[in-house]
């Protein structure tokens, strides 16, 4: 008889977040080194993933790659709710959801629902009122609530992976325009360190209306973004096996010494410790 096995296209595990919430100011801005999805359940955003830039309102969805720096803005009064999981994921079709955004169809929305209700139902203390409901607790709860949350989330991720359906248009007004153009020119640069000025110069603005883009989009200064944007290279070609020294020459740092130095500050190890912990 033919049998037909597990096909490992889409397999998340170790869950690091799954909770509900209301948002009324702000979120400053992380970046991690899983994966993260955010559906918002009702209410508008506008979401920030690296140099793209969303208006995303009620069944509509976003994923984060590994390492993509992501914040949000919404307006106290827009009644904004979202849920939000993140995990590690495997699998061949990973690199389908990268970049993704998307209005769900109904047979997404139907696989989503079934991952909402199952974590809704199964945590004791839901309240829908809550500013707050983190389901992680559930799991603590249930010897089967986490198995069956990843079956949940892997079938709801391969119905975006099976879609034909293109992601949300970027923003594009002025401001988001300039964005894109700034951080275009610091991934092209980034064996330098340019100035607010020379950035502002290259992009033909001034440095004041630099230093209130990158606070409105990012919550970081010029600067520090610059700076994680670098940080971020830099774990990746260490990550790839290339020297300490080489790239420390490779972005801009005048030796490796001083590049050890920030690396540390910025990350909590020193590039050899930051190594051994692959």
């Amino acid at each position: 008889m033919l049998g037909y096995s597990r096909k490992n296209n889409i397999f998340a595990q170790t869950m690091y977040s799954l909770f509900e919430r209301n948002c009324t100011e702000d979120f400053p801005g992380e970046t991690h080194d899983f994966w993260e999805m955010m559906y918002v359940l009702d209410g508008k955003i506008t979401v920030t993933a690296d140099n793209r830039i969303y208006n995303l309102d009620k069944n509509c969805i976003i994923l984060h790659k590994p390492m993509e720096f992501h914040k949000f803005i919404v307006k106290p009064n827009d009644g904004t709710r979202i849920f939000v999981a993140s995990f590690d994921l495997s699998g061949d079709m990973t690199e389908r959801l990268e970049k993704l955004t998307a209005r769900l169809t109904p047979e997404q929305q139907a696989a989503f629902e079934h991952l909402y209700i199952y974590c809704t139902d199964n945590y004791a203390d839901y309240n829908r009122d809550t500013a707050y409901n983190d389901f992680c607790i559930a799991a603590e709860q249930s010897p089967i609530f986490s198995q069956t949350v990843f079956s949940f989330i892997d079938i709801f991720l391969l119905t975006l992976c099976d879609s034909t359906k293109k992601s949300l248009d970027k923003l594009k007004n002025a401001d988001s325009r300039l964005f894109s153009s700034v951080l275009k020119e610091m991934r092209e640069n980034e064996d330098e360190f340019l100035t607010i000025d020379e950035l502002a110069l290259r992009c033909s603005t001034s440095s004041s209306k630099l230093k209130n883009l990158f606070y409105k989009y990012t919550g970081y200064s010029v600067h520090k973004y610059y700076l994680n944007l670098k940080i971020l290279r830099a774990k990746e070609l260490l990550g790839k096996g290339v020297s300490i020294g080489d790239v420390s020459h490779m972005l801009g740092f005048c030796n490796q010494n001083y590049f050890s130095s920030v690396f540390k500050r910025e990350t909590g190890l020193s590039p050899s410790e930051y190594i051994k912990s692959l």
